[in-house]
């Protein structure tokens, strides 16, 4: 079982390497991030929530956890904004470009220069859904309008130990 610091560590470094990704765009379009089980949820329109899920594929050396990346765009009851949806489209082209050329979790500068020991040599896979769709966001009691994009991690362990 891979230990709780792990999964911390890994959503410190996708919010660091998000912020890295969208950094051109903080001037046009408030953005917060961080993990979506925080308990505080950014009053700003656009935001981007990061989350954990625990489907994971194992073996004796290897497991792989996701990250669901979600740029969130306003509350379902505001109705489809496009002007929205095309600032959210930035972010998400940003953020895909940015995470398909890093791989090994790490930034340029800053905390998280260095990669870390638990990712398997493979790196991380991108893949990003661009459709609008609507989330329960945990928590918050509200439907989100968002476009989603998946962080495939796949995480170096050896049976029997405990990273």
């Amino acid at each position: 079982m891979t230990s709780l610091w792990v999964y911390e560590d890994m959503l410190d470094r996708v919010a660091a390497m998000q912020k890295e990704a969208v950094a051109e765009l903080t001037s046009d379009l408030p953005v917060a991030i961080g993990p979506a089980f925080s308990g505080t949820y950014p009053s700003v329109q656009n935001y981007l929530e990061d989350l954990i899920t625990f489907s994971s594929t194992e073996n004796n050396w290897q497991e792989t956890r996701q990250v669901r990346m979600l740029v969130v765009m306003g509350q379902s009851t505001e109705g489809f904004n496009e002007e929205l949806v095309r600032e959210s489209l930035r972010y998400l082209q940003l953020i895909t470009r940015y995470f398909q050329k890093e791989t090994r979790l790490k930034t340029a500068a800053g905390t998280y220069t260095t990669e870390p020991t638990y990712l398997e040599v493979i790196g991380t896979s991108l893949v990003s859904d661009p459709g609008v769709r609507a989330y329960q966001i945990g928590g918050e009691g509200q439907t989100k309008l968002g476009m989603a994009m998946i962080l495939h991690v796949p995480i170096f362990v050896m049976r029997g130990t405990s990273l």
